[in-house]
């Protein structure tokens, strides 16, 4: 919980300092790998898969300086909502955050890959509170919501919303399937 989530909260519930929130650390790496010499790219790429959706997604809504071009997540269990309407992880209400920051969420590019076969309602590791179920049945379902709540939470604050959904056909809960669609749509994106 405490890597999907981000170590947001403290053990007393309490909500950590952003600069303490696990969603931090990458950016510190990439600016320790530019310092070292390691790479040159002032952005980095980069692809999340089932938890590491959920980590990378929620990355993007609450760090808004991610030094990232590129971004994919892959069959997440569930999805933070971009409002601040409900609590987080089912949203981003409580953590500080403002509209304008939600906004900037919804106009950063990110690819949302769906897995066609990811449909196991009883594999265990799917999540299973009320929130997550309210998004839907599986993961595959999970991911539609999520960016038709996204598309409907844009039109109204009128912006654009700069996510797209990408069914991966024949695929499931394949986090090296999953990868490789990533890759093909980083790579014949524009």
């Amino acid at each position: 919980e405490n890597y999907n989530n981000g170590k947001v909260r403290q053990p007393d519930g309490s909500v950590a300092p952003a600069s303490q929130w696990l969603y931090a650390i990458p950016q510190r790496v990439l600016q320790a790998l530019q310092a070292s010499g390691v790479t040159q790219r002032e952005k980095a790429w980069m692809f999340g898969h089932s938890a590491g959706g959920q980590f990378v997604h929620r990355l993007l809504a609450t760090q808004p300086e991610a030094p990232f071009e590129r971004i994919a997540v892959g069959n997440p269990g569930w999805y933070t909502l971009p409002t601040l309407d409900r609590p987080f992880p089912e949203g981003l209400g409580g953590l500080g955050l403002s509209q304008l920051d939600v906004q900037r969420w919804l106009t950063t590019p990110m690819t949302v890959l769906a897995g066609d076969q990811d449909i196991d309602t009883t594999d265990p590791s799917l999540p299973n509170e009320p929130a997550a179920r309210a998004q839907g049945p599986t993961r595959f379902a999970r991911a539609h919501h999520f960016v038709d709540f996204a598309q409907a939470q844009a039109r109204t604050w009128g912006v654009v919303c700069a996510w797209n959904l990408i069914t991966v056909p024949g695929v499931g809960h394949d986090g090296q399937a999953m990868g490789q669609a990533a890759a093909r749509a980083w790579l014949t994106r524009p």
